[in-house]
């Protein structure tokens, strides 16, 4: 399946709702991550089962697609290396990156407290000290389209939960995608064009 964006005119933003429409993002997936916990005895277990990882944030360098690639893991404090544990993405906005998307989020506590893996992945298109996802059909914050030689950022996403998975046990049946502005866009294209994965 796959979808397709209509540029829309902007509207005028109400103050305060896009920390609303966050927080009700942050919520949902921190209650379904919760309430699939209880799923580990049906998971499809990844390789990276029975490797051993430090709980905390780590800030991995990783070649995907011909790119360096940044990417902040969270394992929770509960992590065991033998049992299969959710996986979350959580999308920077357009012109933040993934440091920003860690505090602003603050999903390090929930993923803690709830026993599942965070990864805050950055984009590669430049944008002021930030970066802008390359999302199919939709122009950049500035109203450009992307530059064509521009990451695959789906493709990025997809690969780097089977690169996580190798390192983590991940289990395949509990991987979601969530994100805030440019990366909540990002997030429902992943829903579209990579559905087998997310």
């Amino acid at each position: 399946m796959s979808c397709t964006f209509s540029p829309r005119r902007r509207r005028a933003r109400r103050p305060g709702a896009r920390l609303a429409a966050l927080t009700l993002v942050l919520t949902a997936a921190a209650a379904f991550a919760s309430s699939a916990a209880g799923a580990a005895s049906h998971a499809a277990a990844a390789s990276g089962c029975g490797h051993s990882a430090s709980s905390g944030s780590t800030t991995l360098q990783l070649s995907i697609g011909g790119h360096s690639r940044t990417v902040i893991v969270h394992v929770p404090s509960s992590y065991k290396e033998t049992q299969a544990t959710a996986l979350i993405l959580n999308l920077h906005g357009s012109g933040s990156d993934a440091r920003q998307q860690e505090l602003f989020s603050g999903m390090d506590a929930t993923a803690d407290a709830d026993t599942f893996i965070v990864a805050y992945p950055q984009a590669l298109i430049a944008n002021g000290p930030g970066f802008d996802w390359n999302i199919p059909g939709v122009p950049l914050v500035g109203g450009a389209m992307p530059p064509a030689n521009a990451a695959n950022d789906i493709s990025f996403l997809t690969d780097l939960v089977k690169t996580l998975e190798g390192r983590y046990c991940i289990d395949a049946h509990r991987v979601f995608a969530t994100g805030v502005s440019g990366g909540g866009r990002m997030s429902s294209q992943l829903a579209c064009d990579a559905s087998s994965t997310f």
